[in-house]
């Protein structure tokens, strides 16, 4: 829940004070509070040079807008990235008696006017206000100008459990790269991945596709990594997230557990879910993502601020045969005094004919139908065929067992998240 709420905005979805918010950035868990950094323009509705915007809850559900913690400049726009708090002072930047560990801030430095992109930090003693660090970067582009290397961005770094020190997986293109620091400020590149698209989007006939937002994480001793990719069109830009089940090194990443090939999966079957990633610094694996479309993103004609992120879900391991899933969990915890009429929870029973209701949605015939107030949606999806096109909901219940389904839907001013299947399947749209 948002303060300054007015009667338009999300109840239970974040959303900026004023201005543009895409990518949610630097998820970490400090000191029993949540802290939310965000692509962030504050001054128009419309994408603008890049701040990052900062905001903090105790629970992910009411949250607190807090001042900008990074600022562009006419060479630097300050494009996504992650945090980590620096708990052993590897990087050196805890002074006597500041009495919490550092938190520092990795992001791509993107030159407006050269196109050039390399990854820097800054770092902060009170969680608030933040420094950039004057040895940036701390990872150059290498590629020889005026062509450097394209769409290399977005550091997510977590701490690598096999080698020691940290791992650092980045966006390069139409693959993700690793690189390796004892010390968080001299980087070795290790490896490299490059991820195949996942089935319901490998028929685009594009022959471009590019990484965004990678992340790298480990539930119940199995690895995944989870990707937002583009698929550049001559009219518009198809967006979607994956993940595969793997094996990480220390590294780099394959997409193998115990000789079997494991295939991507796509994270969320619907067009309103991207640039999620997780939260540092956490026990549990908790990720959050931008709920909106940049195809119609970029045509907003909002007033007073534009963008929504997704609702917190916390994320599980699932074996079906030789295959490795993830699950997705709503992750809200509601007062009883805070009841609240957008969140219905439900098992059922699956029939081709047979229908359920909730709060004016209504989904029919396995799924193949949704309804929203009386009215048939259709929007962009993937179809059984692989392609994004428009086109009712496909039959997202098809793998329930004995068509004995548990549902959970969030609803919230127009924005649905549906998770089918135990949160096997996820569906986050507008309609």
């Amino acid at each position: 829940m948002n303060n300054n709420q007015t009667t338009d905005r999300p109840e239970l979805h974040f959303t900026p004070q004023a201005g543009w918010m895409n990518d949610p950035n630097g998820l970490i868990f400090a000191g029993g509070v949540y802290h939310l950094f965000y692509q962030h323009f504050p001054h128009g509705t419309k994408w603008g040079p890049m701040h990052w915007g900062h905001a903090t809850s105790r629970d992910l559900l009411h949250w607190q807008h807090q001042p900008i913690a990074l600022y562009p400049t006419e060479d630097e726009y300050i494009f996504s990235g992650s945090a980590i708090l620096d708990e052993k002072n590897a990087a050196g930047f805890a002074t006597a008696g500041s009495g919490k560990p550092p938190m520092i801030l990795f992001y791509t430095s993107h030159n407006p006017k050269t196109g050039e992109q390399t990854q820097s930090l800054a770092y902060s003693l009170d969680y608030a206000n933040f420094t950039k660090y004057p040895g940036n970067p701390i990872i150059e582009n290498f590629a020889a100008a005026p062509s450097y290397k394209k769409d290399f961005r977005d550091p997510k770094v977590f701490e690598n459990p096999i080698l020691g020190g940290w791992t650092m997986v980045l966006a390069a293109g139409d693959c993700v790269e690793f690189y390796h620091s004892a010390n968080l400020l001299n980087w070795q590149f290790t490896g490299k991945y490059a991820m195949p698209l996942a089935s319901q989007i490998a028929s685009q006939n594009c022959n471009q596709i590019i990484f965004e937002c990678p992340d790298c994480f480990c539930i119940d001793d199995k690895w995944f990594l989870s990707a937002s990719i583009v698929l550049p069109g001559k009219t518009e830009e198809t967006h979607a997230m994956q993940y595969v089940a793997g094996t990480f090194d220390g590294k780099t990443f394959t997409a193998q557990i115990e000789n079997t090939e494991q295939t991507p999966k796509l994270l969320d079957h619907a067009n309103q879910n991207y640039a999620a990633v997780t939260f540092a610094n956490c026990s549990k694996t908790i990720m959050l993502g931008w709920g909106e479309d940049w195809n119609l993103a970029r045509q907003n004609n909002a007033a007073a601020y534009f963008g929504k992120m997704t609702i917190a879900k916390e994320l599980g391991a699932v074996k079906i045969e030789d295959q490795f899933f993830i699950k997705q969990t709503p992750f809200i915890q509601i007062e009883e005094n805070e009841a609240s009429p957008n969140l219905w929870e439900k098992h059922i029973i699956i029939e081709e004919n047979r229908s359920f209701c909730a709060q004016g949605l209504k989904i029919e015939n396995r799924g193949s139908c949704i309804i929203i107030n009386e009215m048939q949606i259709n929007r962009p999806i993937f179809d059984q065929t692989g392609k994004l096109k428009n086109c009712s909901n496909p039959d997202i219940f098809s793998n329930c067992n004995n068509n004995n389904c548990h549902v959970q839907i969030i609803f919230d001013h127009g924005y649905y998240e549906i998770f089918a299947d135990g949160g096997l399947i996820c569906c986050s749209f507008e309609a």
